[in-house]
C-alpha cells in the first residue's frame, strides 16, 4: 500500500511538471520549488490529541478558536491542545463522523455529520437542528448564508433554503428544497451569488430558481466538484479529473486531477488574489501571472478536504489522512537559500557603501541583491585567512582581520598589511577622524598609514584581549575586552570591571544611547547600562531571553534586537530603560529562535560586527550555524486573545463548569472555604503558541501579576470566603500584549458563623460567654508574654554568651600574651642581660605584643563592624560576599544596589547582621555550592533576597526553634526584622534549597 501510494505521488508530480512546464494553455511562467522553503510547516495527528487523522473541515471562529471535523469527532484547538467533542462526551452528537463547518453571521457554528444530522453550537451548547422538510437528510457537505436573509444547506439528497430573522434564528416553517439532487458545498461570487455544484452541473441561486453556469469549454464528461472565486470574478473550477480557470468566456484548464488521490474529495481556496489547490506532495499556489508548486512531501502525502487562512496569516491544511497541517510563512530568511547549501563558520558581517553585505569566516561571502559570491582564495594572497572582523572606510575598501592578521582589499585581492602579520584580531573600527583601530589578542592599535601605536594593560588597557571597538559622541573610544570595558580619552583609560558594578566581565557590545547613557553586552552577565556614573544590570532575573549577550542593534522603531545563545529577542528601549531604573522588574519582548526557522539559536559572537543593521533595515546576525536575517517590519501584529476555559476545585465532585470547558460565566460560586482551586485559561495564538507568556493575579489575594511563563493554569490550595477577581493577560512570542485582560469573578460562600442567624445567636450567647471569652484572652495574652519573655532570654543569653566569648578571649589569649609581655619585661629589667640576650627578649615581647594587636583588632571587628562606618552598607554587603567566597570556596550571585544613607546607622548595623547570619546559615547548614544575595532598590523600598540551593529543611516547626550554636535562630532573624518595620518571607522544602525574602521600607 505504501509503495502504490509513493507510486501515485511521484507519478504526479512527474506529470504536473511537466504539464505545467510544458506552459499550459495560459502560457504562464512556472517556478518550481523543491523544498518547503517558503513555509515553516507543522502537523498534529492522533499522537497529538488530534481525535482522528482524517480531517474534513476547518473553521475558524469569532472568539479565535480553530474548530476541525474529523471521523473521529468534533475538536477545538488553541494551538496546544485539542478539546474533543463526540457522542461519549456529549450524548447530542449522534455521530462522530463530522463532515462540514460553518460559522454564520451571528457566531453560530453550524455542524454536518456523514450520516445527515446538522447540530448548532451557540452559547456553549449544542442542539439539534431538525429539518421539518419531508425528506432524510444524507451526508451534509456544506453551509452558506446569502446576503439576502437566507441559509442554504447542502447534502447528498437535496438543497435546502431556510430564511432566518434579525437574531438569527431560522424561520422553520418558510424553509424549502430547491433541489433533491446531489449537492456539494458552495461557494460566493463578488455579486454575493451563491454558487453550488448539483450532480454534476454548476449552478448560482437565484431566488427560488437555480441558473446553470455558461462557460464554454468544460469538459462534458467531467463532473463539477469544486469552485471558488477572486474578487475580479475569475472561478477556479475542479472536477473530477480537471482543474482550470473560468469565467463568463468559459473554461481553460490548468492541471489534471486523478482521482485515485482525491477520491474522497479535495478542496480549492482563494486567499489575496490568489487560488490555492493541493494534490499528493505539491501545494499550487495560482498567481495571476505565475504558478507556484511548493513542495510539501514529507508533510501531506493524499489530498486535501479544506482550507483555512486563518487571522495570523498562517495556512491550515485539513488533509484527507495526513491530520492538521499549519504552513507559516517565514519572517526570517537564512543566507543558506540564497546560497543553495549550509553555511557555518560566519563572524562578522558588514554592509558597504554600495549595499553588498559582506559575510567573513572560513569563507569570505558577498551578498548583492539576494545574489551569493564566495571568495575562497584571492590573488596576491595566500590562502584566505580565517576572517573574525570586518570594517569599510571612507573609500568603501572593505578591511578584513582574522588568525592571520589585517588585510584590506584592492582590485579584487588581499592585500596583507605587514605590521599586523600573524596577530589575531577580533575588531576592527573606523573613528570619526577615519582612523582605524584594531584590537585582538595582544591589546589595541591605532593605525595610520605612517604610523601605529600600540595600547596595552602597560598604558591602562583594562585587557589585552579587545572584542569590540566603538566611539560615542564625545569623541572617546571604548574598548570591550574578556576582562571589562576601557574609556579612551585625553590619552587616559579609565576601566569599568566586577569592582565598578559590571554584571560580567566579558564585553562584546558597547551602545551608546541617545541619552548619552551607554550599554554594555557581557558574555554571562546579561545587558548592563551606565548612567550618571552608576552601573545597572538587566538579566535574565528580569526577563531577558539570555544573559550571554553578543550583539545589540537598534531598529528604527526604539526597539533593541539582543542576540545571545539562545536566539534573538527584541525589546523597546523604554522598557529596558524602565527596568535599569527599577520602575518594573521584568520586560516583555519577542523571542526569534529555531521556531522561527533558524537553524540555531546559538549565535556566533566575540568578533566586530556580529550583527549589522543594513540600509534596507534588515537585521543580520551570524549563528553557529548559518546567517538569519530578520525584517523588524515583519513582526507579529496580531495580539492573542485570553480566555479562561475552566475553574473549579480539584477535589470536588461537583464541576463549576463542564470538563468540556464549551463556556465560563463571568461569575462562580465555589463551596465554603475553597481547597484546590484550579483556573484553566488559554491564549489563542496560532503561529507560535508555545512562545505565549502569561501573567495573572487573584485580586483580594495577590497583590503583583505573577509570570506564569507559558503554563495555563492556575492554583489556589486555599480561598476564605469572600469576594475574589481573577484576571490574566498574555504576551505572544512575538511581543504583543493580548486585546484583552480576561476577568472571572469568584465568590466564595460564607461559613455559617458569617451568617445573619449566627450573628443573631453570638449576640444573645454573648453575655454568658464574655467571662470565658476574657479567660481565653488573658490565656493569650500570658501565653504571648512568655514567649516574648522566651524571646528576651533568648537574645539575652545570646549576648551573654557573646560576652562570655568576648571575656575568654581577653582573659585567655589576649591576658596570656600581655603576661607574657610583662614577664618578659621585668626579666630584661632585672637581670642583666649581654647585648644578644637583650635582642632576643626585645624581639619575643614585640612579636608578643604584634599577636595581642591582632587578636584585639579581631574582637572589635566582631563588635562593630568597621567597614560599615567606613565604606557604607553596601560595600560592606560586598565585601562579606568577597570574604565569604576566598574562604569557603561557596560562589554568590550578587545584585547590590547602593541603599547607603537609606537607614539609620543602627538600623544599618541591625540589616548587616541579618544578612551575615542568613549567609552563615548556609555556609554552616544548607551544604550549598553557590548561593545568590540581591540587595535591591524601588525608590523608598529595599528588597533584599537570599537563596541557597542546598539540602533546605522543613518550616513546620522551624521558627519556633532558636539557634543551637549560640547564633540568631530563624525566630530571632524574623523578630529583628520586624524591629526594623520590615517584612520577610522564609521558603525552603527538603532538598529544594532555601530563600528569604526581606523587604524593608
Amino acid at each position: 500500500m505504501i509503495a502504490s501510494h509513493s507510486f501515485i505521488r511521484r507519478s504526479l508530480l512527474l506529470f504536473a511538471a511537466l504539464w505545467l512546464l510544458a506552459g499550459s494553455c495560459f502560457g504562464e511562467e512556472i517556478t518550481v520549488k523543491k523544498e518547503p522553503d517558503d513555509f515553516l510547516i507543522r502537523k498534529w495527528t492522533t499522537e497529538n490529541g488530534l481525535p482522528q487523522n482524517t480531517v474534513t473541515s476547518i473553521v475558524q471562529t469569532r472568539d479565535g478558536y480553530i474548530w476541525v471535523g474529523t471521523f473521529g469527532g468534533l475538536a477545538r484547538f488553541d494551538g496546544i491542545k485539542f478539546t474533543v467533542f463526540d457522542s461519549v462526551n456529549m450524548p447530542i452528537l449522534k455521530s462522530n463522523r463530522i463532515l462540514s463547518l460553518y460559522e454564520d453571521s451571528f457566531g453560530k457554528l453550524w455542524i454536518g455529520s456523514e450520516t445527515g444530522e446538522v447540530y448548532i453550537l451557540s452559547d456553549g451548547r449544542f442542539e439539534e437542528f431538525i429539518s421539518k422538510l419531508h425528506f432524510e437528510r444524507r451526508t451534509v457537505w456544506g453551509f452558506q448564508e446569502d446576503g439576502n436573509g437566507n441559509f442554504f444547506i447542502s447534502s447528498d439528497t437535496g438543497l435546502e433554503r431556510y430564511p432566518i430573522d434579525h437574531r438569527g434564528s431560522v424561520i422553520m416553517e418558510s424553509g424549502s428544497l430547491l433541489s433533491r439532487g446531489h449537492t456539494y458545498g458552495f461557494s460566493v461570487d463578488p455579486q454575493k451569488r451563491v454558487w453550488v455544484p448539483i450532480e454534476g452541473k454548476l449552478f448560482f441561486i437565484d431566488g427560488d430558481r437555480l441558473s446553470p453556469w455558461l462557460g464554454s469549454g468544460y469538459p462534458a464528461q467531467d463532473s463539477v466538484q469544486k469552485v471558488k472565486f477572486k474578487e475580479d470574478g475569475q472561478m477556479l473550477v475542479g472536477g473530477q479529473t480537471t482543474l482550470g480557470f473560468g469565467d463568463d468566456r468559459g473554461y481553460r484548464q490548468v492541471l489534471p486531477l486523478d482521482i485515485r488521490v482525491h477520491l474522497s474529495g479535495y478542496a480549492v481556496a482563494g486567499n489575496k488574489g490568489n487560488f490555492w489547490f493541493q494534490q499528493a506532495g505539491q501545494l499550487f499556489e495560482f498567481r495571476p501571472n505565475k504558478t507556484i508548486l511548493h513542495d510539501i512531501s514529507g508533510f501531506v502525502e493524499s489530498g486535501t478536504r479544506q482550507f483555512l487562512f486563518d487571522r495570523e496569516g498562517n495556512i491550515w491544511l485539513a488533509t484527507q489522512a495526513d491530520g492538521l497541517v499549519r504552513m507559516t510563512p517565514r519572517s526570517i530568511e537564512l543566507v543558506s537559500r540564497m546560497l543553495g547549501s549550509e553555511i557555518t563558520n560566519v563572524y562578522s558581517v558588514i554592509e558597504d557603501k554600495t549595499g553588498t553585505v559582506w559575510l567573513g569566516g572560513t569563507e569570505l561571502f558577498a551578498i548583492d541583491n539576494g545574489k551569493v559570491t564566495i571568495y575562497e582564495q584571492q590573488r596576491r594572497s595566500t590562502y584566505l585567512p580565517v576572517v573574525k572582523t570586518l570594517a569599510v572606510d571612507k573609500d568603501n575598501t572593505l578591511w578584513l582581520g582574522g588568525t592571520r592578521g589585517l588585510y584590506y582589499r584592492e582590485r579584487n585581492a588581499l592585500v596583507p598589511v605587514p605590521e599586523f602579520k600573524g596577530e589575531s584580531l577580533f575588531s576592527l573600527f573606523f573613528d570619526k577622524d577615519r582612523s582605524l583601530w584594531i584590537g585582538g589578542e595582544n591589546g589595541l592599535w591605532r593605525y595610520g598609514r605612517s604610523n601605529v601605536t600600540h595600547f596595552t594593560t602597560a598604558q591602562g588597557l583594562v585587557n589585552n584581549s579587545v572584542h569590540y571597538i566603538t566611539q560615542t559622541r564625545d569623541g572617546a573610544i571604548w574598548i570591550g575586552t574578556m576582562g571589562g570595558a576601557s574609556r579612551l580619552a585625553n590619552g587616559r583609560f579609565e576601566n569599568f570591571t566586577a569592582a565598578e558594578g559590571l554584571s560580567g566581565e566579558y564585553v562584546r557590545e558597547i551602545l551608546e544611547d541617545k541619552d548619552g547613557s551607554v550599554w554594555f553586552g557581557t558574555y554571562g552577565g546579561g545587558i548592563d547600562r551606565l548612567k550618571n556614573g552608576k552601573i545597572r544590570s538587566v538579566s535574565s532575573i528580569n526577563g531577558l531571553l539570555d544573559n550571554f549577550v553578543s550583539r545589540i542593534l537598534l531598529d528604527g522603531e526604539n526597539r533593541f534586537w539582543i542576540l545571545g545563545n539562545l536566539g534573538v529577542m527584541s525589546v523597546s528601549r523604554e522598557e529596558m530603560n524602565s527596568v535599569a531604573d527599577r520602575k518594573q522588574s521584568t520586560i516583555a519582548g519577542a523571542v526569534f529562535g529555531i521556531s522561527d526557522g533558524m537553524a540555531t539559536g546559538e549565535a556566533n559572537g566575540g568578533h566586530q560586527p556580529a550583527g549589522y543593521r543594513t540600509s534596507d533595515g534588515r537585521l543580520w546576525f551570524p549563528m553557529i550555524k548559518d546567517v538569519v536575517i530578520i525584517n523588524p517590519l515583519l513582526k507579529e501584529t496580531v495580539p492573542p486573545k485570553v480566555i479562561i476555559e475552566n475553574a473549579g476545585s480539584v477535589d470536588s465532585s461537583e464541576e463549576v463548569k463542564s470538563p468540556l470547558m464549551l463556556r465560563l460565566p463571568k461569575q462562580i460560586d465555589v463551596g465554603t472555604d475553597t481547597k484546590n482551586l484550579e483556573i484553566n485559561y488559554t491564549g489563542l495564538s496560532y503561529t507560535k503558541p508555545e512562545g505565549v507568556r502569561f501573567y495573572y493575579k487573584l485580586e483580594g489575594l495577590d497583590t503583583e501579576w505573577i509570570d506564569a511563563g507559558n503554563r495555563r493554569t492556575a492554583f489556589y490550595p486555599y480561598l476564605p470566603s469572600g469576594n475574589y477577581t481573577f484576571r490574566v493577560k498574555a504576551l505572544s512570542a512575538g511581543g504583543i500584549w493580548s486585546e484583552n485582560t480576561e476577568s472571572l469573578s469568584i465568590r466564595v460562600a460564607k461559613s455559617f458563623w458569617q451568617t445573619w442567624w449566627f450573628f443573631s445567636l453570638a449576640f444573645i450567647a454573648v453575655a454568658a460567654a464574655g467571662f470565658a471569652a476574657y479567660q481565653i484572652r488573658l490565656r493569650q495574652l500570658q501565653a504571648r508574654q512568655r514567649r516574648q519573655e522566651d524571646f528576651s532570654k533568648r537574645l539575652i543569653n545570646a549576648h551573654e554568651s557573646e560576652r562570655g566569648r568576648i571575656s575568654a578571649e581577653l582573659h585567655d589569649d589576649l591576658g596570656q600574651h600581655l603576661l607574657l609581655i610583662r614577664n618578659w619585661a621585668e626579666m630584661a629589667l632585672s637581670e642583666r642581660l649581654n647585648e644578644l640576650e637583650l635582642k632576643d627578649q626585645l624581639k619575643k615581647i614585640s612579636e608578643t605584643s604584634a599577636n595581642a594587636l591582632d587578636e584585639t583588632r579581631a574582637i572589635v571587628r566582631n563588635l562593630s563592624p568597621q567597614n560599615l562606618r567606613r565604606f557604607g552598607l553596601s560595600a560592606s554587603l560586598r565585601n562579606m560576599i568577597e570574604q565569604i567566597e576566598s574562604s569557603t570556596g561557596v560562589v554568590f550571585e550578587q545584585s547590590i544596589d547602593d541603599v547607603d544613607g537609606m537607614f539609620p546607622e543602627e538600623s544599618e548595623v541591625s540589616i548587616y547582621r541579618v544578612v551575615q547570619e542568613c549567609l552563615n546559615n548556609i555556609l554552616k547548614h544548607s551544604e550549598s555550592p553557590r548561593g545568590v544575595l540581591n540587595v535591591n532598590r524601588y525608590d523608598d523600598t529595599v528588597k533584599i533576597v537570599i537563596q541557597d540551593f542546598g539540602k533546605g529543611f522543613s518550616t513546620d516547626h522551624a521558627f519556633e526553634t532558636p539557634a543551637s550554636d549560640g547564633g540568631f535562630g530563624l525566630q530571632s532573624i524574623i523578630q529583628r526584622v520586624s524591629l526594623l518595620g520590615g517584612e520577610i518571607k522564609i521558603e525552603s522544602e527538603i532538598g529544594e534549597g532555601t530563600r528569604i525574602l526581606i523587604e524593608l521600607r
